[in-house]
């Protein structure tokens, strides 16, 4: 018991931790600004990822024929909104670069880097993915899910996307069924996005239980449950020992006469006394005064009879 107690706090303390970490993260983030945009073949996790795993890039969509994968498990029925994610190309680039006027001098680095070399169908280098309401089947604004919109590219609109890096390994094998069965290829280490549909100001100042946390919290119910089993089973094992140790009633007292030809043994009780001896305490004084008259007069009787069979002793005898 002590030992989940001990692990019980350990595991309050951590998820507090991580808890003020977390809101720490997202009070920097609004504090400093999203990062800069990049596009999505030029992202690193290492040099392009804010504070709260925010993310910020450029990439072309099609927006027309999205993944819509259901989430098992979930009660009640939830569904998942998910969108390749293709490189920004050289007409995309030109899009980007002829709407962003007067942009600083990262901006307009980051956009001269964007050209990739042009394919007819490039492999997605990420995801959107956004999950739905409870009951809801797809979206029906996609404009709630894009902080801006460009024009076309060569693989799809060119949209900027800002939102928190996260992982979709939960529904990995759906998204692997889903982009096979459409003829289009996902890279490994791939970026998923989670987009702040509800602006970026929302999400990052509204409360949230991450997975973390309810990793944490299943854990502590496991616990508590199992503490709670050792303590029944504790319990009842307490129970049994006590019973067990309990004091047994008396055996019988088993009586046996002895032999009443030698005088000697006349003053040794009979198995009838000896259990009238036990009720003397219980019974009225006359009783006990007649029990002790009899005692007596065995006494006496035993030895007069002692003293007729003792041999007369002699003075010749001496000599």
């Amino acid at each position: 018991m002590l030992l989940v107690a001990g692990l019980l706090v350990a595991m309050g303390l951590v998820a507090g931790y991580m808890e003020v970490s977390e809101r720490a993260d997202r009070m920097l983030a609004l504090r400093q600004g999203p990062p800069a945009a990049v596009a999505l073949q030029d992202f690193s996790h290492m040099r392009n990822t804010g504070p709260a795993d925010e993310v910020r890039v450029f990439a072309e969509v099609d927006l027309s024929d999205p993944l819509i994968l259901p989430l098992r498990g979930s009660d009640p029925e939830q569904r998942a909104y998910v969108v390749p994610l293709f490189p920004v190309s050289a007409e995309g680039a030109e899009v980007i670069s002829s709407q962003i006027q007067g942009g600083d001098g990262q901006s307009a680095e980051v956009i001269t880097d964007m050209a990739i070399i042009a394919q007819d169908k490039p492999p997605a280098l990420g995801v959107l993915v956004f999950i739905l309401p409870a009951y809801v089947e797809t979206v029906r604004d996609t404009s709630m899910l894009l902080a801006e919109r460009y024009g076309e590219g060569r693989f799809g609109e060119v949209v900027e996307l800002n939102g928190e890096s996260t992982s979709a390994s939960a529904f990995q094998r759906m998204i692997d069924g889903a982009f096979a069965a459409k003829n289009l290829t996902l890279i490994d280490g791939y970026l998923a996005i989670a987009p702040y549909a509800e602006g970026r100001l929302a999400a990052l100042s509204a409360p949230r239980v991450t997975g973390s946390h309810r990793i944490l919290y299943a854990v502590a119910l496991f616990l508590v449950v199992i503490a709670a089993v050792v303590s029944l089973r504790e319990g009842s094992a307490r129970r049994r020992a006590a019973a067990n140790a309990a004091p047994r009633p008396p055996a019988e007292t088993i009586y046996s006469d002895f032999p009443s030809s030698d005088p000697r043994f006349q003053a040794i009780p009979t198995q009838e006394e000896i259990a009238q001896a036990h009720k003397v305490n219980a019974a009225p004084k006359p009783i006990r005064f007649q029990l002790a008259l009899n005692w007596l007069g065995r006494q006496a009787g035993a030895a007069q009879i002692m003293l007729r069979n003792r041999r007369p002793h002699r003075e010749d005898e001496a000599l």
